[in-house]
């Protein structure tokens, strides 16, 4: 899942959610730096009940009920242009446009 674009394009506040192996990876940026929060042992044909909470002090991910994982960066998606995309990063396309890599 991602609602991102290229670098900081755009202005930053992107967010992407995929998985790296087994690890759940959540990216988010501001408008100038980003943060990881990773998440090991994801079973393959396991359900999971995923979210993520964003705030004035971070976000926080939550799998299956618990906190899992939580960084001090704060984004603002009223601040994001970049397309909703299910499926693949948009991290190769250009602010505002639709675009994907790692489908």
């Amino acid at each position: 899942f991602a609602k991102d674009a290229s670098g900081y394009a755009g202005g930053g506040n992107h967010f992407a959610m995929y998985l790296e192996g087994s690890t759940l990876v959540v990216r988010l940026q501001d408008g100038s730096s980003e943060s990881f929060i990773r998440v090991p042992g994801i079973v393959a044909g396991q359900s999971y009940d995923v979210a993520v909470t964003f705030g004035p002090s971070g976000a926080q991910l939550h799998l299956d009920g618990a906190v899992v994982g939580a960084t001090d960066l704060v984004m603002d998606w009223t601040q994001n242009v970049e397309y909703m995309q299910w499926g693949g990063r948009g991290w190769a396309s250009q602010s505002g446009a639709p675009g994907f890599d790692a489908p």
